[in-house]
């Protein structure tokens, strides 16, 4: 894959994590890219406060949602602020519905629990500095996403419902996204929304 210079930040304290990323990037980008890495929270504080380390796009953050015992959901938020472009995962498996929902309040592109594949990072990659999925693709995959998850799993739920929602304001006029989000209401048993997003479907095919 070929791309312009892409700059990423990695927040992780686990060495071996960090040289795992640092591998599945190279496998990936190559020579077309610059890692940043923060790995505690003073090295945070101080890569935030100085406001020279934002003069340039950063393009991917990868980070724990605790760094040293601290959640630093906020400020993965601020970043987001300043950037409302960038990608940002948070690669963890410190995951509750709460915790989900702060971080997707906040702009989290997607949280993501460890240990991540290479498959799932590729992804990641893909998504975020390749942006080359198009609409038909996602939602094939969420399609798929939906026969497969658990319906007792709410956090797979809420993020297939958090992901259906942002493709829906993005794509208003199209069908599939009402159609897929009554498919996910049919599977968790709310007969009402899902009639509803079924009859959306309907009449924007039609």
């Amino acid at each position: 894959m070929n791309s312009e210079h892409v700059d990423i930040l990695i927040i992780e304290e686990n060495e071996s994590i960090i040289n795992l990323y640092k591998k599945m990037l190279m496998n990936i980008l190559n020579d077309e890219y610059s890692i940043k890495i923060l790995k505690n929270n003073k090295e945070i504080s101080n890569f935030f406060d100085n406001t020279n380390n934002f003069k340039n796009k950063i393009s991917l953050i990868i980070s724990e949602s605790s760094i040293e015992g601290v959640e630093i959901i906020e400020k993965l938020g601020d970043i987001k602020s300043m950037f409302p472009r960038v990608c940002v995962y948070i690669m963890s498996n410190d995951v509750n519905i709460e915790k989900l929902k702060k971080a997707l309040k906040y702009g989290v592109s997607d949280w993501i629990e460890k240990p991540i594949t290479p498959d799932e990072f590729y992804e990641v990659v893909h998504k975020s500095i390749y942006r080359g999925t198009s609409f038909e693709s996602k939602i094939r995959d969420i399609e798929k996403e939906i026969d497969n998850f658990n319906v007792e799993n709410e956090i797979e739920y809420y993020k297939l419902e958090n992901r259906l929602g942002k493709l829906l304001g993005e794509n208003p006029s199209r069908y599939e996204t009402h159609y897929l989000l009554g498919k996910l209401y049919e599977k968790k048993g709310i007969k009402t929304l899902s009639i509803k997003h079924y009859k959306a479907s309907e009449a924007l095919k039609n």
